[in-house]
Order: C-alpha cells, then sequence, then structure tokens
C-alpha cells in the first residue's frame, strides 16, 4: 500500500507544470528570485528617475534656447513631453512587475524605447548647433553683401578687383555649403525615433560630422570675408 501511494504521489509531481514543480521544490529558489526582483525593481526606478530630471532639463534648454526656431523648438518639445508622461508609467509597472522575466524585459524597454541619452540629449545639442549655423550662416551673407558693395564701388572708381570678386565668390559658396549643411543635419535627426535609432546607431554621429563640416565652411567664409574687408580698406574703400 505505501509503495502504491508513493507510485501516485510521484506520478502526480510528474504530471506538474515545471514552474509548478519549482515551486514545490525550491522554496528557498523563490525567495532568492523576489529578490532580484525588488534589486531590479530598486534600479529601474533609479534610472527611470534619472531620465526625467534629464527630460526636465532639456525642457529648460529648450525652452531658453535663442537660436532654434519656433518650428525646431515645438517639434523637440513634442518628443520630450510625451517622455516624460510615459516613463512614470514605465515605473509604475516595473514596480507591479512579479516575475523576473517581465522585469527584466521592462528595463530593457527604458533604453530601447526611450533612447534619452543616445538619442534625445544629442538631439537637442545638435538641432541647436544646426540653428545656430543658420544664424551665422545669415549674418555672413549679410557681412558679404555688404564688403560686395564696397567691391562693387572700388570697380567703378577703376580699381582692380578681380582677386577681391574671386574671393567673394569663394565666400558665398562656403556660406552656402554651411547653410546646408545646417539644414540637412536639423532633417537627419530631428525626426527620428528610439525605433529608427535601433536600426541606426550611427545618425548621430553622422549628423555631427555634417555640422562639423558645416561650420568649418562658415570659418572659411568669415576668413573670406576678413581678407576682403582688408583688402578693400588698402584700396581706400
Amino acid at each position: 500500500m505505501k509503495r502504491l501511494i508513493s507510485s501516485i504521489a510521484v506520478a502526480s509531481i510528474m504530471l506538474m507544470p515545471v514552474s509548478a514543480l519549482a515551486v514545490a521544490q525550491t522554496p528557498q529558489a523563490n525567495q532568492a528570485n523576489q529578490v532580484n526582483i525588488t534589486r531590479l525593481q530598486n534600479l529601474a526606478n533609479t534610472e527611470i528617475d534619472k531620465r526625467v530630471t534629464t527630460l526636465n532639463g532639456l525642457v529648460a534648454i529648450v525652452n531658453g534656447a535663442t537660436h532654434l526656431t519656433a518650428d525646431d523648438r515645438a517639434n523637440l518639445l513634442t518628443q520630450i513631453t510625451p517622455e516624460l508622461t510615459a516613463l512614470p508609467v514605465l515605473k509604475t509597472k516595473i514596480d507591479g512587475d512579479t516575475d523576473l522575466a517581465t522585469v527584466k524585459t521592462d528595463i530593457q524597454s527604458i533604453v530601447t524605447e526611450f533612447r534619452v541619452y543616445r538619442l534625445l540629449v544629442p538631439k537637442v545639442h545638435l538641432v541647436r548647433v544646426a540653428d545656430r549655423l543658420t544664424d551665422a550662416s545669415n549674418n555672413l551673407t549679410v557681412y558679404a553683401d555688404k564688403l560686395q558693395a564696397h567691391i562693387d564701388k572700388a570697380k567703378t572708381d577703376g580699381k582692380d578687383v578681380t582677386n577681391l570678386t574671386t574671393t567673394m565668390t569663394d565666400m558665398r559658396v562656403q556660406i552656402a555649403t554651411a547653410q546646408s549643411d545646417a539644414a540637412g543635419a536639423v532633417s537627419s535627426i530631428i525626426n527620428v525615433t528610439p525605433d529608427q535609432y535601433n536600426v541606426d546607431t550611427s545618425i548621430t554621429s553622422s549628423t555631427r560630422s555634417t555640422l562639423n563640416a558645416g561650420r568649418l565652411a562658415a570659418a572659411a567664409a568669415l576668413k573670406d570675408g576678413n581678407s576682403i574687408r582688408s583688402d578693400v580698406e588698402s584700396l581706400g574703400q
């Protein structure tokens, strides 16, 4: 009879689901599992709080940036604000998770679904730099127009302006390059989503390279302008 009872008990255990078997066999493992869940939940809370603080800082930066266009400012705020709402919601979900796999998945989403540090922070910076470069290029255009007036007067006065005209042509080309690079940088980064970034993580570095080229062009344009000004002054214009 004892053997029959033992056989029935073994058969019953064999038919239990694996999860139920684990619970029945390893209460210590369940306790350790809960400890791990709690540890990960605390870690997640810390990481989410850090990102919320960062996002609030970005809102202040965007609102206070003097070179951002109205459209770019509105676009960036439209991207930041929903994340400030969604992250606390995710925090609440993680705090309520009861199994380790779900906690790990939700923690991963803090990074992959938001990309605060890898995408949004550099995006705000790059767009600000691009809009500042656009403003600088516009100022260089005004500078070039004023210099052109002096070149035209020198030509009317019978002065040789061949070199001045050549330098001015290069200045205009450099300004156009800077303007194009600034616009291209904004269009390449401002609407990139976390999902798109996950597919192509080089987008921020390529945008940064474009801006660096644009800044070099603006610097070359300024150098041309200062050279023209010096030559014009030497002609008594």
